[in-house]
């Protein structure tokens, strides 16, 4: 009965300091090393409130297809920021295909902060968060499987 009690004290301490915080890590998935995929962790991004799409990036033909055919509109940046997970700065670094193609913008979220993100066609990205605790989240989207992201459809 003391554990059960002690570790509910426990959840409504992560809970409080979640919602405080206003971004969560939810779950994590383990690596997958036969799939060469990464540790990916759930994450609540607060709500977002606007995006914007500032700039494109790429070096034009740099593989078939060329970075003339990524170009994401705001629904499916949106889409992209609520289906990615959460990465080690190192995995995201050194483990995931980095591509010169990407898109960059900003991001305002309804509780008044703002951000910054981008975006590459390999489905992986950045946002970082304004606020009195900053915060940058690595991103990678292995669900990203639909057009203009290059993980196949």
């Amino acid at each position: 009965m003391v554990k059960i009690h002690a570790l509910g004290i426990i959840r409504s301490m992560l809970a409080a300091s979640c919602l405080a915080a206003s971004v969560c890590h939810a779950s994590c998935i383990p690596a997958d090393d036969e799939n060469f995929e990464p540790e990916m962790c759930d994450v609540m991004l607060p709500p977002m409130a606007h995006i914007d799409i500032t700039d494109h990036h790429g070096d034009g033909v740099e593989r078939e297809p060329d970075c003339n055919s990524f170009r994401p509109g705001i629904p499916e940046i949106y889409r992209f920021f609520s289906r990615a997970k959460s990465v080690s700065q190192q995995a995201w670094s050194h483990e995931l295909t980095w591509v010169s193609c990407y898109v960059s913008g900003t991001v305002v979220f309804k509780d008044g902060r703002k951000g910054s993100w981008h975006v590459r066609a390999s489905a992986i990205g950045t946002i970082d968060i304004e606020g009195p605790a900053p915060v940058t989240f690595h991103l990678y989207c292995p669900d990203c499987r639909f057009h203009p992201f290059w993980l196949g459809e």
